[in-house]
């Protein structure tokens, strides 16, 4: 509906929430996608607990930013910024011309793009509701700058995923006698 990969909602529902519609954190953000109260206002959000409305409510809210940045796409190069701006404004990442230096943003920005990039998605309603959540692993992309990797990562990720989907066969069917 908003041309965004569910898998990066997913990345964001576990980043933000451990995938939990119930969850408040203590700066107020309400729900599966910790949306605040003013921005679920603006993205017409009538109940932030009700995991659909909310997460609808985030693929506006990220679509919006997508617009602004002037990216088409999630998948270009303005992955990064869009997920930072998700977490710190878009002020923020205006101000910086990029990801903002803040450890919380950085550290939230490399959680989802590894969440992302690996394919995690929330787990069973069971898991949900033991408040399950996964932190990023010590890996070589963690090593390397994650912003710029991030970059040609996801484009490589999106090569391989398009090579590994199965194709419906548009070859005409046999005739049946």
């Amino acid at each position: 509906m908003y041309r965004i990969d569910p898998d990066l909602l997913g990345a964001i529902a576990i980043a933000e929430s451990g995938g939990r519609p119930d969850a408040v954190s203590p700066r107020g953000a309400v729900g599966l996608m910790q949306l605040m109260p003013t921005t679920a206002r603006e993205f017409d959000v009538d109940d932030s607990y009700d995991p659909i409305d909310n997460a609808l409510g985030a693929a506006r809210f990220i679509s919006s930013l997508r617009v602004r940045q002037g990216s088409a796409l999630v998948d270009s190069g303005d992955l990064v910024d869009l997920i930072a701006a998700y977490n710190a404004g878009e002020g923020a990442v205006e101000r910086y011309g990029g990801v903002p230096p803040y450890d919380e943003t950085r550290d939230y920005v490399r959680r989802v793009l590894w969440l992302y990039l690996a394919g995690i998605m929330p787990p069973d309603s069971i898991s949900r509701s033991a408040g399950f959540a996964t932190q990023p692993r010590k890996s070589g992309f963690a090593r390397r700058d994650p912003y710029t990797d991030a970059r040609a990562s996801l484009s490589e990720l999106r090569r391989e995923r398009s090579a590994a989907t199965v194709q419906p066969d548009s070859s005409p069917a046999p005739a049946q006698h």
